[in-house]
């Protein structure tokens, strides 16, 4: 987070990056909105953060909005919903490897069987 203050204002891709990662996964700094203040306090003024943390961000609108205003940023940090995220793909992929390997099993038995009957 200590390095947002560096290139959010100034690396166009950077930004966008870590702009579309907090509209994506619904979430506003590492740990939360209060990272952006705390971390980046040159960039935004007091309770200010990116647009990008707001629920309903408005393209072309002012690059940032407050935590007390009317529309409020999401509050939850990007390290947990990184986290979260991971948690529910990791299901899919072990449930769809388990399954395969599943298949492979069967199929290595079944091979076994043929091959089996046809050298008796």
């Amino acid at each position: 987070m200590h390095q947002y203050e560096n290139w959010y204002h100034t690396k166009d891709e950077k930004k966008m990056a870590v702009d579309m990662l907090q509209w994506n996964l619904g979430c506003c700094g590492l740990n939360g909105p209060q990272d952006w203040v705390t971390f980046a306090p040159s960039m935004f003024r007091g309770t200010e953060v990116p647009n990008s943390c707001c629920f309903d961000p408005m393209i072309g609108a002012s690059a940032t909005c407050s935590l007390s205003g009317v529309t409020p940023p999401f509050t939850k940090g990007c390290a947990m919903a990184i986290e979260d995220t991971f948690r529910v793909y990791i299901g899919v992929i072990a449930g769809v490897t388990i399954g395969i390997s599943v298949i492979q099993l069967i199929a290595a038995c079944f091979a076994c069987m043929l091959s089996n009957a046809l050298y008796n």
